[in-house]
């Protein structure tokens, strides 16, 4: 006959670090998800900083804010190109750059 030295679990401690976990995951997992969210707001934030500092930038070189709308004959004002922003941002809630809904 085999002796019990009780080095084991049982199942309802099993099932009751399972349940602690799941209740834990409950909880983290939401507040990750808004983590995320509030990641993704501040970045599109400090983006759209960028392009007001770019258009600020303009407006104390040329004396006057970007134009809305495009013309031919304002190329010929053009003498040197000045890059105000160095790279087009992309969009932290979709899923790739440039990607547009569809």
């Amino acid at each position: 006959m085999t002796t019990n030295n009780g080095s084991a679990f049982t199942l309802i401690e099993l099932l009751i670090v399972v349940a602690i976990i799941g209740i834990l995951a409950a909880i983290a997992v939401p507040n990750f998800l808004n983590a995320q969210l509030r990641a993704q707001i501040s970045k599109a934030n400090a983006e759209m900083n960028t392009f007001v500092t770019a258009m600020e930038m303009y407006r104390m070189d040329n004396g006057v804010y970007f134009p809305h709308n495009h013309t031919p004959w304002q190329n010929k004002y053009l003498t040197t190109p000045i890059a105000y922003v160095a790279s087009m941002p992309t969009d932290p809630f979709q899923k790739g750059p440039g990607r547009t809904e569809e």
